[in-house]
């Protein structure tokens, strides 16, 4: 029959795609809150339809809060945030009290260890806050990391599969590594989620062949509809959209009175694939690194005088002043993301 509702409409539409679709399917949303729902909702009809097993573990993960630049700085920003779990110099810690007539905060790590820090020097010491989750998971599922780890060797938004589930342990698997996650023990293994749904500024980045974008102006989705909002849901695919909206007047109405409202030309062409094209010419002019006296010598002190290297010689000028060494640049799908400069 009809879906009852728009979520239902949305998770029919990934389900009912064969297993190798769903692969390369993203669901994007633009709220933290359909998000979670969605995620939640595509477990349980996976796990339904017997895509997943049976045996479910509820795991403790981290979300970011999404604070904006200099919100930190105001104390009313952590009254609001109280619960919120605080990450500084790879430590993390509760917020423990916050002292107005101070204008102290007291963060308190798991060892009891306290830590103090004035609102006004927090973005500077690169404070992170979290919001605490729990998200429910089973063998087959698909998972990703929210946040880098090099020591770890976690890499945001890359994909995983659960191979198996046990107490409070997950063991996952990209199909070459394998890793086991403990996330209640530690703090640090909470940034993951489940990998169906990811908000619009999570998918940065990603580049899919399908994507199902969730746009709206019910429950708070009218302040996330802009142009700007609208070009990152619709372009993170490479063949296909899908859109599902609450209300198709009241969406397209939000994004043209949008205020940073931009020309068509400006969301099929934005400011990054320009940057991007600016980079590819300057790299087109440049000289081959073989082609010139200072370029030799850079290759004979990278020891690669013997090979062939793709990087060029870019001369001084007006924008850059002193030499540089350019090197193609590319994101993590392989597409063309610029120049990497080294003086």
């Amino acid at each position: 029959g009809q879906p009852a509702s728009l979520y239902e409409a949305l998770v029919k539409d990934y389900t009912g795609r064969t297993p190798e679709a769903q692969s390369q399917t993203l669901v994007i949303t633009h709220l933290n809150k359909d998000r979670r729902a969605l995620n939640s909702l595509i477990h349980d009809a996976r796990r339904e339809n017997g895509e997943t097993g049976k045996e479910e573990i509820t795991l403790p993960v981290l979300v970011t809060s999404n604070i904006r630049d200099g919100e930190l700085r105001k104390l009313s920003t952590w009254t609001a945030h109280k619960e919120a779990v605080a990450l500084v110099d790879n430590v993390y810690h509760r917020i423990s009290k916050v002292d107005k007539d101070n204008q102290l905060i007291t963060l308190t790590d798991s060892e009891g260890k306290e830590r103090f820090i004035s609102p006004r020097e927090a973005s500077a010491e690169g404070v992170t806050l979290y919001r605490q989750e729990k998200i429910t998971v089973s063998q087959g599922d698909r998972m990703r990391f929210s946040k880098s780890d090099p020591e770890r060797g976690y890499v945001a938004n890359s994909i995983w599969e659960v191979q198996s589930v046990s107490g409070d342990s997950v063991t996952l698997s990209d199909g070459k590594l394998t890793r086991t996650l403990t996330p209640k023990a530690d703090q640090a293994q909470q940034h993951i989620d489940l990998a169906y749904a990811i908000t619009a500024h999570g998918a940065q980045g990603a580049s899919e062949p399908y994507a199902i974008a969730l746009e709206g102006v019910a429950g708070g989705r009218e302040q996330m509809a802009s142009f700007e909002s609208a070009y990152v849901a619709l372009s993170r695919m490479k063949q296909h959209v899908q859109v599902y909206t609450d209300s198709r007047e009241g969406w397209i109405k939000a994004i043209q009175h949008s205020p940073e409202k931009a020309t068509a030309h400006d969301i099929l062409e934005p400011r990054n694939d320009r940057a991007v094209k600016s980079a590819d010419l300057l790299f087109g002019r440049a000289r081959p690194l073989d082609e010139t006296a200072a370029g030799r010598a850079a290759l004979q002190q990278s020891g690669l005088a013997q090979g062939s290297s793709p990087g060029k010689f870019i001369s001084p000028g007006k924008k850059y002043p002193q030499p540089h060494v350019a090197l193609p640049a590319f994101d993590k799908n392989g597409k063309a993301a610029g120049i990497w400069l080294s003086p």
